[in-house]
């Protein structure tokens, strides 16, 4: 079945998330405090892990230089920035 799903994120530089295989990342938004992502997703798919990196502005982007942007999400009033970016991990 083809739906959209929402997975929790926190704001450590890495994370990794057990999503169904070749989902599609739709973006990133606050929620409760929180940050979350959708992706559209097919629940007949194998899961794959999809790494995350979150950098608040002025940190080194270096390493996502060929990763996915999902977006930027502030935090407090706009007083923390967090840019997510993300990629399916191979095999």
């Amino acid at each position: 079945m083809i739906t959209i799903y929402k997975y929790a994120l926190g704001t450590a530089y890495e994370q990794t998330v057990l999503v169904p295989t070749g989902a599609r990342w739709l973006g990133v938004s606050e929620q409760f405090g929180g940050l979350a992502a959708w992706a559209v997703v097919d629940t007949s798919s194998p899961p794959t892990t999809h790494r995350f990196r979150v950098i608040g502005t002025g940190n080194d982007a270096e390493e996502v230089r060929d990763w996915k942007f999902l977006g930027s999400v502030q935090q407090y009033g706009g007083q923390l920035v967090w840019h997510v970016f993300v990629r399916e991990s191979p095999g």
